[in-house]
């Protein structure tokens, strides 16, 4: 006897997308990215240096206090519902603005050594219609396997294989594993687009294990 197959997807990758209309908190944050690509003096498209900077800690700021509190509400939400995970896990939040100037795109990277990405979008201009590329601005998930990826199955490629497009909007919240690599195309919009990107650490003492510094490995086996 035959029986009918079963389709099932193994090691999905679950991307988080919430909209919110919050214009206090886009106008707190707009200006607070200029002032911070002002003070480090860079020209061209500007972000932070993850591995030395955090916005969440270099700046004392109420937008930021609210957008850490946005956040950690919506990590929370995601690790529930993603993963079924009562415990509610300690997090780390570093993060930094992006200001995206006209013609600049990100070309494709992970955030290596964080958990979790999140990515807060405060200013998407209006796109105008003469813009030379009809995908301005759009955030591309690219495919996290590394076999298969010269194959395109006619009628899945956007939704199964190659990278998975994101039209960003003013408010929009993304959250994805630090693994996926991304990368934005050019921006054309009226005036520079403004995200903050941000690396989540998830920790939850009771499954870490304890280590040993170098220091204290030699003074522990010297």
């Amino acid at each position: 006897m035959t029986k009918e197959p079963q389709i099932f997807q193994a090691w999905p990758t679950t991307i988080w997308a919430q909209r919110f209309s919050l214009p206090d908190l886009d106008r707190g944050l707009v200006p607070l990215a200029h002032r911070i690509a002002t003070d480090t003096g860079v020209d061209g498209a500007y972000f932070f240096n993850r591995r030395k900077s955090n916005c969440f800690r270099d700046y004392a700021d109420a937008s930021l206090l609210e957008l850490g509190h946005l956040v950690f509400a919506s990590i929370g939400d995601y690790l529930s519902r993603t993963y079924d995970d009562p415990s509610h896990p300690r997090l780390e939040i570093s993060g930094w603005p992006m200001v995206q100037p006209y013609g600049h795109g990100v070309p494709a990277h992970h955030h290596i050594g964080s958990h979790l990405t999140a990515i807060y979008y405060c200013d998407v201009p209006r796109l105008p219609p003469e813009a030379p590329i009809r995908n301005s601005g759009t955030l591309i998930l690219h495919d996290p396997r590394a076999v298969n990826r010269d194959w395109e199955p006619v009628g899945a490629v956007s939704r199964e294989f190659k990278y998975f497009e994101v039209a960003v909007e003013t408010g929009l919240l993304l959250i994805f594993p630090g693994y996926v690599m991304h990368s934005v195309q050019p921006w054309f919009g009226e005036r520079p687009r403004i995200c903050y990107a941000m690396n989540i650490m998830v920790h939850q003492p009771h499954l870490e294990e304890p280590g040993l510094t170098q220091d204290d490995f030699e003074a522990r086996h010297g």
